[in-house]
């Protein structure tokens, strides 16, 4: 891909979020994700309990300083600043709108102490070599121009023997039929991003240097309840497209996705 190529393809990523952003907080929510570990309350979906659960898998441990890449508006990072002692966090965004919703977040919440917001592209990092000891993408690598310099920049950031973390949507494996390709193609239009498969995302981090690469599906494991929920407004007596249902909203016949996770180290 050339520069050219690149930079409009970041116009296009920050013009969907400036386009939608508000209608992710009002439907989806501040954490920005389709999909969540289970677990419910009288309420129904636990995010904070996902995103911890998020921090686990990761293996974020007390007093790591982390990178979120890809922050949206915190919604994890501060879930995660809360349930881990001493951790800092580094969150980036190349959205304006969401760096500023998530800085009014933050010291809302009293962790400007915690968590710092960093306007940037991923792919280029504001950071030193080796400053980080973990670094995780909750559903934002889908976003990027090319996973081998996504992967190869978190690589140059990640101290030896620090990991990394991916969790996002995948295109299922193998070949793919006309309608599944048509499906897929859709979805990524809609939503503005690239849908790789897990097996390109593990030989992106091979590539980049990661060893100890582990790949699992995470079908079964996640709920898309509130996701496909805030695609709707219920009134007392009927059902129309939310504000985020009228751009997101399509009928997909055979939509070749999964959930999956990728973990691996910096030796």
């Amino acid at each position: 891909m050339t520069n050219k190529e690149k930079l409009r393809h970041l116009e296009a990523v920050r013009t969907y979020w400036r386009e939608n952003h508000q209608a992710y907080l009002d439907n989806v929510g501040p954490t920005f994700q389709a999909g969540l570990f289970f677990e419910t309350d009288e309420a129904g979906i636990n995010t904070a309990f996902s995103n911890c659960a998020l921090a686990l898998a990761a293996e974020i441990r007390p007093g790591d300083r982390i990178l979120d890449a890809g922050c949206g508006v915190c919604g994890p990072a501060i879930d995660i600043a809360r349930f881990i002692p001493g951790v800092s966090i580094d969150a980036v965004t190349i959205s304006p709108e969401q760096a500023q919703t998530a800085r009014t977040r933050i010291d809302e919440a009293y962790l400007a102490g915690s968590i710092r917001v960093i306007l940037a592209d991923y792919h280029q990092l504001p950071f030193a070599t080796a400053a980080f000891d973990r670094v995780y993408y909750f559903e934002s690598s889908c976003y990027s121009w090319s996973l081998d310099e996504l992967f190869a920049e978190a690589f140059r950031v990640i101290r030896p023997g620090g990991g990394i973390y991916i969790k996002d949507v995948f295109r299922r494996e193998g070949e793919l039929s006309d309608r599944e390709q048509a499906d897929l193609a859709l979805f990524d239009a809609t939503y503005c991003n690239h849908t790789s498969a897990m097996s390109e995302a593990a030989r992106a981090l091979e590539a980049a240097g990661f060893i100890g690469i582990r790949a699992q599906d995470l079908t079964g494991a996640i709920s898309t309840v509130h996701a496909q929920l805030s695609l709707f407004r219920f009134t007392t007596n009927d059902v129309e497209l939310s504000t985020f249902g009228e751009r997101h909203f399509q009928r997909y016949k055979q939509l070749p996705t999964c959930f999956g996770q990728l973990t691996a180290l910096k030796p």
